[in-house]
């Protein structure tokens, strides 16, 4: 059959459609109209290995600081184009923090091969550690004063500290779930080994 004028007419215009539709096809992992399994299951499926070994593992201070400044040469050839999982808030002070943590975050997205968002890091398992914050006992001695609202209590008091400190990773609904999930286990021993009550004072 010989080709018509149509066949001519159309090919190129097909041909143009279905490259088009490439680059959406090529990041459904990026389509938030799609479910989250789906997703998922297509951006496990273009990861390398190193890529999810790095995915659980932390970007440290030191590897792309310079005291308290990024060194954005030291991100690049530190990251190159890996998405790592974490990167580290501490020793940062919070101004710090809030000041270079965006910038980390965009070159993730913008410059790694997967564009994967990272997860800024603080601690605050005794107390928010950037500078100005107090220090409370560890869990294990905050559970043995067997006062959930005490532990409650700190957990409000590590939320503010953190929020003044401006640091970027700061979520109240993240602490809280945090901390009812910590002390239901906590509570669920000492109803199992009970000890005798004292309490610590803030």
């Amino acid at each position: 059959m010989k080709p018509t004028f149509l066949s001519h007419f159309l090919t190129p215009i097909l041909l143009f459609c279905g490259v088009a539709t490439l680059p959406l096809q090529a990041q459904s992992y990026k389509d938030p109209t799609l479910s989250p399994e789906e997703r998922t299951t297509d951006l496990l499926r273009r990861m390398t290995l190193e890529e999810k070994i790095a995915q659980i593992r932390h970007i440290h201070s030191w590897n792309i600081f310079d005291e308290q400044d990024l060194n954005e040469t030291k991100l690049q050839e530190f990251v190159g184009d890996l998405c790592w999982g974490f990167v580290e808030g501490f020793p940062l002070t919070g101004e710090s923090c809030h000041r270079h943590m965006r910038r980390i975050q965009e070159y993730m997205v913008k410059h790694t091969r997967l564009g994967i968002p990272v997860f800024t890091v603080a601690e605050a398992l005794h107390g928010s550690v950037h500078e100005g914050s107090t220090i409370y006992p560890q869990n294990i001695a905050l559970a043995s004063t067997f006062n959930p609202e005490l532990a409650y209590r700190r957990c409000r008091r590590d939320i503010q500290r953190t929020a003044l400190s401006r640091h970027p990773s700061d979520s109240g609904t993240m602490h809280r779930r945090g901390a009812r999930f910590k002390m239901g286990a906590c509570r669920r021993e000492l109803r199992r080994r009970p000890f005798p009550e004292w309490h610590l004072r803030l």
